[in-house]
């Protein structure tokens, strides 16, 4: 094979990686995209039944132990599931959160709604991808997602409690 033709072959195995990575980027944000339309376009008649149906996860109440869905969101080396969708039940009402994966900046996204409100929240907090595991005074295990400055992503004292789960 001639070096023209290895380079030719190269460049077609550039483009070819160029384009399936583009249009995966492009399908995960439009994915993104659709979903929080999908919930700002949720009626304030939403119940946390209609939620659970449309796969979000229910983190109202202490858990009987770690979710691994929750668990393998989070994980450093992990590629999928780039979006996490949540809702608690409230004085308020119905909360969502979704959550976004920044891989290559070790980051997640966190985006808050309100149904009966029909609002959003601090719609680009930015916390460190690895939640911290505390110990609540009655003894449940609370994750913890570190709040982020997005302009330094240096602790912003900020943080967030995601979810609570009986110890073993």
């Amino acid at each position: 094979m001639s070096t023209k033709t290895k380079k030719l072959l190269l460049l077609i195995v550039v483009l070819f990686v160029g384009l399936v990575s583009f249009f995966l980027v492009q399908r995960y944000n439009s994915s993104f995209y659709r979903l929080t339309q999908e919930i700002y376009d949720l009626p304030t008649s939403t119940t946390a039944e209609d939620l659970e149906r449309q796969g979000f996860l229910d983190l109202t109440d202490v858990q009987d132990g770690p979710i691994q869905k929750v668990e393998s969101f989070f994980e450093v080396d992990a590629y999928f599931p780039q979006i996490f969708k949540t809702f608690t039940v409230t004085d308020e009402g119905l909360v969502i959160r979704i959550f976004q994966r920044h891989r290559t900046e070790k980051t997640v996204s966190m985006l808050t709604y309100l149904v009966q409100i029909q609002g959003a929240q601090n719609p680009n907090a930015l916390y460190k991808l690895q939640p911290e595991v505390k110990t609540a005074i009655d003894g449940t295990q609370e994750v913890w997602l570190v709040g982020l400055d997005p302009a330094t992503k240096q602790s912003n004292g900020y943080d967030h409690l995601l979810y609570r789960y009986q110890s073993e």
